[in-house]
């Protein structure tokens, strides 16, 4: 909170209230006097929330209740349940959320995007368009929101991308264990009868102590940055760990592939 003229500071936290209607913000009356000198909201409320990180990171989880899926650095992914092209999704994405269409930035997105899936076709099979294209007439491919991760090219579906002219790309959903599950592939950016979409808003600022991009609340070593996520629950983190997913072994000291 901001002090007033003449008074104490008050504490007030920062929330927001999303529906599959139009995007509802709620904000105390320092942030929007923040946003009327011209800052974006998301900047807005990291202002008014510097000395609340605690209650700010807190209202994320206003993210899940809402029928979202929360990101590894605290924004919020929705699912838009409308088949539609990519643009006219990034633009729905855009007026309805104030967000783009998605960029997967690490495993912890892709999972999060992967249990939003539940949500589309009755949770059967489908795909969704999320914000990565390639620039026309190449495989140079970079998200709409001006992210820089690269990410994505660890998950691309066997043989994609697989034409110059599918500038467009969607991401596959649940087909029962299948090779593509959770796989980017590209497509024709015209198609209005493929795809539903999923989008990504920005969230307000979160505690992350070591600094590495991951909020405390979803980071299993919050105060270790070379280390995020624990896959098989051994303590052990997935960057030191030679086998995670194997809760039994952590080591292979002559890189035989087999464990200690």
């Amino acid at each position: 909170a901001l002090p007033r003229r003449g008074k104490r500071p008050r504490t007030q936290h920062v929330s927001w209230v999303v529906t599959h209607g139009p995007v509802t913000t709620v904000m105390p009356r320092a942030v929007r006097g923040a946003a009327r000198t011209g800052l974006s909201w998301r900047a807005a409320a990291a202002v008014a929330c510097a000395a609340l990180a605690t209650a700010c990171s807190a209202a994320l989880a206003d993210c899940v209740a809402d029928g979202g899926a929360l990101a590894s650095n605290g924004d919020c992914f929705f699912a838009q349940g409308v088949r539609t092209d990519p643009v006219s999704a990034d633009a729905s994405c855009q007026s309805t959320y104030g967000g783009r269409l998605a960029s997967i930035r690490d495993a912890g997105d892709a999972a999060a995007i992967a249990a939003l899936f539940a949500q589309l076709n009755n949770g059967q099979g489908a795909v969704a368009w999320i914000g990565l294209r390639a620039a026309a007439g190449t495989e140079n491919h970079a998200w709409l929101d001006g992210d820089t991760s690269t990410f994505f090219e660890s998950i691309w579906a066997t043989s994609e991308p697989g034409n110059v002219l599918e500038e467009c790309v969607f991401v596959h959903g649940n087909y029962g264990g299948q090779p593509h599950d959770g796989k980017l592939a590209d497509h024709w950016c015209h198609d209005t009868q493929t795809g539903f979409s999923i989008c990504r808003v920005p969230g307000p600022a979160c505690d992350d102590r070591d600094n590495d991009g991951v909020c405390d609340r979803t980071d299993a070593f919050p105060d270790d940055p070379t280390e995020s996520a624990d896959t098989d629950g051994d303590g052990v983190g997935d960057n030191a760990d030679a086998f995670p997913n194997d809760p039994t072994e952590t080591t292979d000291t002559d890189g035989d592939g087999v464990g200690d």
